[in-house]
């Protein structure tokens, strides 16, 4: 990655901000600095919020969907002991009656 001389600063070849010869700020570099700072400081910080909001959203959507399975399985092996139960039960009627 080359770097090379805008006025005042050294900008690397890839950098987001491109400052282009024309351009001019009026006020002074440490100013801008502290701003831009501030300012790539303040969507970093955003962004890592959004990723704990996320990672969050996503165990949560974990933890249901295994709980839901869980649920379904216990209700098959229900409706399996119940009709267990009333075939049981029918046949206990045919013997008796």
């Amino acid at each position: 990655m080359d770097l090379f001389w805008r006025p005042r600063f050294f900008v690397k070849e890839h950098a987001m901000l491109v400052i282009d010869e024309e351009t001019t700020f009026t006020s002074p570099i440490r100013k801008l600095v502290r701003f831009f700072r501030g300012s790539r400081d303040s969507w970093k910080e955003k962004c890592r919020e959004v990723k704990t909001v996320l990672k969050r959203v996503k165990n949560e959507a974990y933890a249901l969907r295994k709980s839901r399975d869980g649920w379904k399985e216990l209700a098959k092996q229900q409706e399996q002991e119940l009709k267990q139960l009333r075939r049981e039960l029918e046949e206990q009627k045919l013997r008796i009656g």
